[in-house]
């Protein structure tokens, strides 16, 4: 399964995608415009309203959120566990509060470390500038695919995520039409 198939995939995966795709822009924007000192908030606001639209359609198909990234609870608490162990396992007196305190301490600093290595491993999302055309008509695309799946779903709750994805796409053309416009400074 690729990304470019706009219908590929369960709605909730591909609602999913669309949500890390809008975070990732966000997130992005907010930090060009904070270094360059030119915070767009509008621009921010409405795409952070196309996200929370986009969760609320992904809790119609699934109210328990899956997880973004399992691995790093998974090492911070395996690497936080074994520190702990050893530091307690090579301690004269590990009963006493202070070598208890200071192998908790040391666990958390540890697991806080191995945390920050992995993420230097880890793939850069797609990252699409927020003044880009492309990324709107695409954003459409993609959320009326789903909106359209949506409504054709058997069960009511899931055809109500297609009201949710049709505010979602009223946002994005909010944006849109503000960017091309040239009243956010994110478009200068």
């Amino acid at each position: 399964m690729t990304d470019d198939d706009i219908f590929a995939g369960d709605v909730e995966g591909r609602l999913e995608r669309i949500d890390r795709r809008v975070r990732a822009v966000v997130a992005d924007a907010q930090c060009r415009d904070w270094i360059a000192e030119r915070p767009d908030r509008v621009g921010f606001a409405r795409l952070g309203q196309v996200h929370h639209e986009l969760r609320a359609a992904i809790r119609r198909y699934n109210p328990m959120r899956k997880a973004d990234d399992w691995v790093w609870p998974l090492v911070s608490t395996a690497t936080w566990l074994v520190t702990t162990v050893v530091i307690l396992l090579v301690a004269d007196e590990p009963a006493d509060p202070l070598t208890l305190a200071s192998a908790l301490v040391a666990g958390l600093l540890v697991a806080q470390a191995a945390i920050s290595v992995s993420s230097r491993f880890k793939r850069p999302g797609e990252r699409d500038p927020i003044e880009e055309p492309a990324l709107y008509a695409d954003l459409t695309q993609r959320i009326e695919a789903c909106a359209a799946t949506a409504r054709a779903d058997p069960k009511q709750d899931r055809r109500a995520a297609a009201e949710d994805l049709g505010r979602a796409l009223d946002w994005v053309s909010a944006t849109r039409d503000e960017i091309m416009r040239g009243s956010s400074p994110a478009a200068r």
